[in-house]
């Protein structure tokens, strides 16, 4: 947790990342998180300061049932992926490509 040591919000270390004057012309994102995830209110803020910049629609929130590790066991990972594809595809506009049978 690199917050623990440097809990300075206005430092430096803090400043470097932050990329809050980009949020506008960001692309649409998809946000996933866990209830029990230990970044839950980051991700919660991140997706709501998309929201406020950008308006509804263009970016998608996703809070599973999972813990942060959680997310990459195989019940989580296959609706994040799930729900990330279909996200892109809507967005996008690009269909996934049949497989050509042989």
């Amino acid at each position: 947790q690199l917050f623990q040591y440097n809990p300075r919000p206005h430092s430096k270390f803090w400043q470097n990342r932050d990329y809050s004057d980009a949020l506008s012309v960001a692309p649409p994102a998809f946000v996933a998180t866990g209830w029990f995830d230990i970044f839950l209110e980051c991700s919660l803020r991140d997706y709501e300061a998309m929201v406020q910049a950008q308006g509804p629609g263009q970016s998608r929130l996703l809070v599973g049932h999972w813990h942060h590790l959680e997310s990459i066991g195989p019940g989580a990972f296959s609706v994040l992926l799930r729900s990330s594809l279909d996200f892109l595809q809507r967005r996008t506009g690009i269909a996934p490509q049949e497989k050509a049978e042989t």
